[in-house]
């Protein structure tokens, strides 16, 4: 039995990482066809000075991809996609996983040190 996601949520814009993560747009992706399946992307390059984080959805793109990486060439940029259906948002960072941990370790540890 064959499993089509016909519509996902995703992350979608551009991103200058120079310091802390910005929130992000969200869309609703449909497959272009009924025969094909709806994808986030995630696209990552290092710019002259800063690195490019590109989301969205890119349904024929990501056919041949699927639930992988590769690199490619996007416009004047040479980076990585990658590209994910199993879950709304999978297109996130791990940047924000990180930050959001370690500011709840810092709350812990003002909260340990006021008792």
């Amino acid at each position: 039995m064959l499993k089509y996601t016909l519509s996902i949520k995703c992350y979608t814009g551009t991103r200058y990482h120079i310091g802390q993560d910005e929130i992000q747009d969200v869309e609703e992706c449909k497959a272009p066809l009924f025969s094909m399946e709806s994808y986030c992307y995630r696209f990552e390059a290092d710019a002259t000075v800063e690195r490019v984080v590109k989301l969205g959805c890119a349904s024929l793109i990501c056919s041949a991809i699927r639930n992988h990486c590769e690199h490619i060439n996007m416009g004047p940029l040479s980076g990585k996609i990658c590209c994910c259906n199993h879950n709304n948002f999978c297109n996130t960072t791990t940047r924000k996983t990180i930050n959001t941990i370690l500011i709840l370790l810092s709350l812990s540890f003002f909260y340990l040190l006021t008792f």
